[in-house]
């Protein structure tokens, strides 16, 4: 088996707005975020703790803003409903990411603990 080194990028597309024109373009009104830190051991990179509440925040914010939007446009009328059904097809999405990588975490500690020393 190849093990290579994979780079991970994190995405926010919170921000993205999108119009029928734009075929395969995506314009983001926000730049990335980068946070990082200085570990104990002097190198550079986000504790774990923080990529795990970072992305826990977002995942609950893309979760919630379906309803918001649902309940602006019941209320005021002033929301698009093709911006609710794109909410709601990006909470379906992460929804689905975070059980599939649940799962992996799980079979990953199960693999772990039967490790014998």
């Amino acid at each position: 088996m190849h093990n290579a080194y994979i780079p991970q990028l994190k995405l926010d597309i919170s921000n993205t707005t999108a119009s029928p024109g734009m075929i395969g373009q995506v314009q983001t009104t926000s730049p990335m975020k980068s946070t990082f830190h200085t570990a104990q051991d002097g190198s550079k990179g986000p504790s774990f703790k923080d990529v795990v509440v970072n992305n826990l925040q977002g995942l609950n914010n893309t979760l919630h803003k379906p309803d918001e939007l649902l309940h602006q446009a019941i209320t005021t009328g002033n929301v698009d409903p093709h911006q609710v059904m794109i909410a709601n097809a990006k909470a379906e999405l992460t929804i689905n990411i975070a059980a599939q990588t649940a799962t992996k975490v799980v079979q990953a500690y199960d693999r772990i603990v039967q490790i014998q020393v």
